[in-house]
């Protein structure tokens, strides 16, 4: 993975303070103390428009910098893990597949029991190791890719992550897919890095909102964190989608 931890002189933490305005643009208008789509998602309103804004903060990069990233239809590098989300994350998904009329749902049954059939079929990650898949990937193409997880959502993006180390210095570690910006002069300047404490921050307050709503409670095993397996969350799908 591209990781470059680079201490901060004067110019350089310019650099750092106009990334973090690109962030801050990239969490206008979440709307957290409003659910834009009514009761019908009981608290997911603040978590749903985070998504969308992960979205559209990719595909401007996808658009400025498309010609030296690998990410498009058809590449799953990203896609060969075990994650575990947020409930919220996992409801969200639940929420969506509640939405699909009778043909989407069958499709989706399909899709979900191919890729349980495979078995987790190790693929290649982008780091060129073999890896199982994730359990949500069907012909090299995501299920749910409409209510995929942030993070998911992210992947192939400049991500900057801020370190202190208790002595008033800072590092800034920047990742990135090392499919992508392979060329010279192809990686994205500060102002388009993803500062991943500020969307750390914005995820906690969308999944209190969540978690402050009421949902019903699901027969899914949580961690001790409260974050649940992608396995748990397609074992209930197909529960139903039975």
């Amino acid at each position: 993975m591209y990781d470059a931890f680079v201490a901060l002189d004067d110019d350089r933490a310019a650099d750092i303070r106009v990334g973090r305005r690109a962030a801050a643009n990239f969490s206008m208008g979440l709307g957290f103390m409003t659910d834009p789509n009514g009761d019908a998602l009981k608290g997911l309103g603040a978590l749903t428009a985070l998504q969308d804004n992960a979205s559209g903060f990719f595909q401007r990069i996808l658009d400025t910098h498309g010609d030296a990233m690998a990410c498009r239809a058809g590449c799953s590098a990203c896609c060969h893990v075990a994650l575990d989300v947020f409930e919220g994350e996992a409801l969200r998904i639940v929420s969506w597949v509640r939405t699909l009329d009778g043909f989407e749902r069958a499709a989706l049954r399909k899709a979900l029991e191919q890729a349980k059939a495979g078995g987790g079929t190790p693929g290649v990650d982008a780091a060129g190791k073999k890896r199982s898949p994730c359990v949500f990937l069907s012909g090299g193409l995501c299920a749910v890719y409409a209510a995929r997880p942030v993070i998911c959502r992210t992947q192939g993006a400049p991500l900057q992550l801020r370190k202190e180390d208790g002595k008033g210095n800072v590092t800034v570690s920047v990742d990135a897919c090392p499919l992508n910006y392979r060329k010279e002069g192809t990686f994205p300047v500060a102002a388009e890095w993803l500062d991943l404490d500020r969307l750390t921050v914005l995820q906690v307050l969308a999944e209190r909102q969540c978690a402050a709503a009421g949902n019903e409670p699901m027969p899914w095993k949580k961690s001790a964190e409260g974050r649940v397996s992608l396995g748990e969350v397609r074992r209930e799908l197909l529960r139903l989608l039975a």
